[in-house]
């Protein structure tokens, strides 16, 4: 029978993308990041795009989501090779 779940303590029961990066592909860490989660993600993009902040404040949240995607992107990519590398042993 193949599994269809990982479980891992350090998952502490969750699912997101915060606590089961951590626990199975250690090194990556949204800690330095401006923006570092989906609920910031959203604030800031909603000002962004509706708000009245100037113009660099604007740029400045924008270079903050892209830093903010590009940590989820390759956190999955990991979060792929990981897994992989499970199921094949």
């Amino acid at each position: 029978m193949i599994a269809t779940h990982v479980q891992h303590p350090g998952f502490h029961g969750r699912t997101s993308l915060k606590y089961v990066l951590p626990a199975l592909a250690g090194g990556l860490s949204y800690a330095d990041l401006a923006v570092r989660d989906g609920q910031a993600a959203m604030q800031r993009y909603q000002a962004a795009v509706y708000g009245t902040a100037p113009e660099e404040t604007r740029r400045q949240t924008f270079a903050d989501l892209r830093a903010y995607c590009s940590m989820d992107t390759l956190a999955l990519v990991r979060l792929l090779e990981t897994l992989s590398a499970l199921a094949a042993s």
